[in-house]
């Protein structure tokens, strides 16, 4: 399964299931971003909000703040990925240790716990985008009408061979501009870069 970039989470004052009202600056989400690292203590994807964030059904690779916006680089297992297909987990939650939580790998900062997939729970975050996980396939057959659009990003000077990374990574950037919107084209690119 490929990786695919989702929207978790956004500044601003949130409700915690037990009421509880916390704020979140862009401030606090850089940090979180630059915190995190799999390695060290990984997020996986869950199914809900498990307090033992168990099963697993994939792995945050990275984090990346964009403003107040959280974004995750996700691998899904093809059960998770089926699942958000169906239609049957729409929504996403973010779950963090507190910077001061015994079991924070990194105290001082808000750290990503797991990436909760929710089917009927409302998350405490609206308006977030869905997540998609599309898979395009080399055994794709598609036919368009031949239209002539220039892609500078991907030209090739004469006597230089054309490099399949490039494609690789302007292909991805389209699936991760497709399922976030609001990225920009060099916004998804860069986050295409990060993980080739």
């Amino acid at each position: 399964m490929s990786a695919h970039l989702v929207e978790i989470f956004r500044a601003g004052t949130r409700t915690t299931g037990l009421g509880e009202m916390l704020a979140f600056s862009e401030t606090d989400l850089s940090l979180t971003a630059a915190a995190y690292a799999a390695e060290r203590k990984p997020a996986p994807l869950v199914l809900g909000h498990p307090a033992n964030d168990a099963p697993a059904m994939g792995d945050t690779l990275r984090l990346d703040a964009k403003g107040a916006n959280l974004y995750a680089i996700v691998r899904p297992t093809p059960a998770l990925a089926s699942l958000v297909r169906a239609g049957n987990y729409k929504k996403i939650s973010a779950a963090f240790y507190r910077p001061s939580e015994p079991g924070n790998p990194v105290p001082g900062v808000w750290y990503l716990r797991h990436i909760g997939f929710l089917g009927s729970t409302t998350p405490a975050v609206k308006g977030m985008a869905s997540p998609a996980f599309s898979e395009a396939s080399a055994l794709d057959v598609c036919f368009a009408e031949a239209v002539e659009i220039e892609f500078p990003q991907l030209s090739v000077a004469p006597g230089h061979v054309f490099d399949p990374a490039r494609l690789a990574i302007h292909r991805t950037a389209l699936r991760f501009q497709q399922t976030n919107q609001s990225l920009s084209y060099a916004e998804a690119v860069a986050f295409a870069e990060r993980i080739s």
